[in-house]
């Protein structure tokens, strides 16, 4: 018999040491968790900046405002609905090889390029596109009607949020990885 379950232990001496072996267990899983992550950051925050930049890509080809009817109904006619801007396309084209070649040169540079993008295709959703989907009021067909936001809208603006962060983040940990000498 252990010390742990011995006949004479009180019933909270013997919780309190279970919930200790599970606290120590979480704790050994966290840290190897972490160092885990630590050692695929720079390939974890590059997926993160091709998946923005693809965000980017896809909101051009769907619907960034749809205008409806006081009844939610879509509007009949050919400008019932937007597309979004090809700039999204260059720019989401542009942050992507940047992220790749601040990887494969291992320089920060190019990581503040693609953030600096990701900055540029917020400033488009947050000066161009947020107004439309925020607007109401008379068509050109003479309804009264509203602008919603469409999917697009809303691929746009986490395409240029993950942009922006990660760009930030691998310029971060390129200039980390630049300082301290390679250990492997």
């Amino acid at each position: 018999m252990s010390a742990e379950n011995r006949p004479g232990r009180p019933r909270g001496e013997a919780i309190e040491a279970g919930l200790e072996r599970i606290l120590v267990g979480f704790g050994r899983g966290r840290r190897a968790v972490w160092r885990q992550l630590r050692e695929r950051a720079l390939t974890i925050v590059t997926v993160a900046a091709l998946l923005g930049a693809a965000l980017l890509v896809l909101s051009r080809f769907l619907d960034v405002v749809r205008f409806v009817d006081l009844g939610g109904a879509l509007i009949p006619g050919a400008e019932a609905t937007r597309e979004g801007s090809s700039a999204m396309v260059v720019i989401g084209i542009a942050a992507g090889l940047a992220a790749l070649f601040a990887r494969w040169a291992e320089h920060s540079l190019p990581a503040f390029a693609a953030a600096a993008l990701g900055a540029i295709a917020l400033a488009i959703v947050l000066i161009g596109d947020v107004p439309d989907v925020t607007s109401s009021g008379i068509t050109s067909g003479k309804l009264i009607g509203e602008a919603n936001p469409g999917p697009g809208f809303w691929v746009e603006l986490a395409g240029a949020l993950v942009t922006l962060a990660a760009g930030l983040v691998l310029a971060r940990l390129l200039a980390i990885e630049r300082r301290t000498p390679y250990q492997r």
